[in-house]
């Protein structure tokens, strides 16, 4: 069924051509996903297939129009923090299969924000959330809705920077996420009632924040709002900082960003809690 499937030639964006079967030789599989693999070319990209999609093509005869339509979209985009697909590639028959973004190189045991466990040192750690929370801001304000806010989707790179991967299944202008997201219907399942995308990311990304700054799991493993209005009783913050964080986590519209918070608790030199 492979005429179903888009030729790299019906792109404006730069194209690699790669040999299928060099694929985990010469350029090693670094990742998996449900959407395909990922792989380093040449230590500069990382190539994503889209295998899923491809096996819908073939069972289903579901093209891929609208995903590459939305990496078309996407491509122009620019910010550091964001792993934007740079182009697309396929193999030598000429049809699209993925894309390719920046290649993130990270140090040994920090890979992404699941390897911050390790690290004690409360100031160092609200630094990076600090920094991913201002490129969270950057990404809303270009209509980018992440949807899958988690540790292993914020990598880390070798100048300590975060850098957000996975951004083709992002929710972007008029294109939904390509795979289900069922952390975006975060709110939904608590508070009953579909909220903003964009509020459903900073709540998200609040309570991951909050879980690595307090070394709490408890904030991943929430089932109501009167588990987290407990847990953040028993913060070591100011009332007022309190007040602030209850709203985050509130069924309220339009939340305000968890960074500047934590920046106003960096500033009073006040730690959330004492980490183990």
């Amino acid at each position: 069924m492979a005429y179903t499937a888009a030729k790299l030639t019906e792109t404006n964006l730069p194209t690699i051509i790669v040999n299928k079967y060099d694929l985990n030789e010469k350029y090693p599989d670094i990742g998996s996903g449900d959407e395909g693999e990922v792989y380093n070319y040449c230590n500069q990209y990382a190539l994503k297939t889209f295998s899923f999609f491809r096996a819908m093509e073939y069972f289903y005869g579901e093209q891929l129009k609208n995903k590459f339509a939305k990496i078309e979209a996407m491509a122009p985009l620019k910010d550091e923090s964001f792993c934007i697909p740079l182009g697309l590639f396929g193999y030598h028959d000429g049809y699209k299969e993925g894309c390719f973004t920046d290649l993130v190189l990270y140090k040994k045991g920090l890979k992404d924000f699941g390897d911050l466990k390790n690290i004690k040192n409360f100031e160092i750690l609200l630094e990076y959330i600090l920094k991913a929370d201002a490129a969270m801001q950057r990404g809303h304000k270009q209509d980018l809705i992440i949807g899958d806010v988690k540790e292993n989707n914020i990598m880390i790179d070798i100048n300590n920077n975060p850098r957000y991967v996975d951004v083709d299944n992002y929710a972007y202008q008029d294109f939904g996420f390509n795979m289900p997201v069922a952390r975006a219907q975060r709110l939904k399942e608590i508070y009953g009632h579909s909220g903003d995308l964009k509020d459903n990311d900073i709540f998200l990304f609040a309570t991951m924040s909050l879980k690595i700054l307090t070394d709490n799991t408890d904030f991943n493993c929430f089932k109501d709002r009167e588990t987290l209005n407990y847990l953040i009783e028993h913060l070591n913050i100011s009332k007022e900082t309190k007040q602030e964080l209850r709203i985050i986590f509130s069924d309220a519209q339009n939340k305000p960003y968890i960074g500047p918070i934590l920046q106003r608790i960096k500033t009073e030199q006040q730690e959330i809690m004492v980490l183990k």
